[in-house]
């Protein structure tokens, strides 16, 4: 039987609002989608280029007993320091070297520098202990040259004393943002290595705008005589020490790093290098 002109208004009528009832459910869902794939495109994204890891090493530094003697001799201190600001200007060494005589720290980037005014004032105090006249200052300089030789020794027993690895090591990680938008690098990253996994840490979050490159340093901790130095995750000590273990030994050692960019995950393998 032929469908009467009721029905099949009544069929189209039907087919409209149905279409119409689509079009409301499906706008807002499909727009959502539309939005949420946009922002997923334009969202921070890393990319790590590379990552560099260098163990670090205990100081080799003279003994601190030299710096005592060096300053409760006033005289010698005095001119010590000031051929020591002279040595290192005329080597274009911008470090300020005199600290360690002020009970500072150490700088190995001094050590020539030392070394330089060390000869001047062993050459200095020679002259005038050799006079021959029995005189004070003869006598105060053969006690500064005293000091003097001491440390020349000790300057040289440095220079070639050998590093030891301290068990630490500062990864640097070159981190590429792909994304539109700026994000910000975790200051916590994961080391896997040797079938185990340990938290390393950065000093701070790290900002890096979009489309855009920069680095970020992670150290490692370490163990040392039962004693755990930097900042590490509590329950990691055994992994930690193996770890650190490893770099005490000086061999290759392969790993992982995986870095987390606003909520994105990158990784990259790298190699603790053999000590020679």
């Amino acid at each position: 039987m032929a469908e009467s002109a009721t029905e099949r208004w009544l069929t189209d009528t039907r087919k409209i609002l149905l279409t119409q009832l689509l079009t409301v459910i499906l706008t807002p869902t499909c727009v959502a989608l539309t939005f949420f794939l946009l922002e997923h495109s334009k969202a921070p994204k890393p990319d790590i280029q590379y990552v560099r890891a260098s163990p670090r090493y205990f100081a080799t530094e003279p003994v601190s007993s030299l710096v005592t003697r060096i300053n409760n001799d006033p005289g010698l201190a005095s001119d010590f320091r000031k051929d020591i600001r002279d040595a290192g200007s005329s080597a274009d060494n911008t470090a300020t070297c005199t600290n360690w005589l002020d009970e500072g720290s150490w700088d190995s980037d001094c050590l020539a520098v030392y070394k330089s005014a060390a000869g001047e004032m062993r050459g200095m105090l020679l002259a005038v202990a050799a006079q021959g006249h029995g005189s004070i200052q003869e006598t105060r300089a053969k006690s500064s040259l005293k000091i003097i030789e001491d440390l020349r020794k000790e300057l040289i027993a440095v220079e070639n004393a050998k590093e030891l690895r301290a068990g630490n090591v500062t990864l640097t990680v070159g981190v590429l943002n792909t994304g539109d938008l700026g994000g910000t690098v975790f200051a916590d990253a994961l080391l896997k290595f040797d079938n185990r996994a340990m938290h390393v840490s950065a000093d701070q979050y790290k900002e890096v705008t979009g489309h855009s490159f920069s680095e970020v340093l992670f150290n490692t901790a370490r163990e040392d005589n039962g004693k755990y130095w930097g900042t590490f995750t509590v329950g990691e000590e055994p992994i930690i020490k193996a770890w650190s273990d490893l770099v005490k030994g000086g061999k290759e050692i392969p790993f992982e790093l995986t870095i987390t960019l606003n909520g994105r995950t990158d990784t990259i393998k790298g190699t603790v290098s053999r000590e020679e």
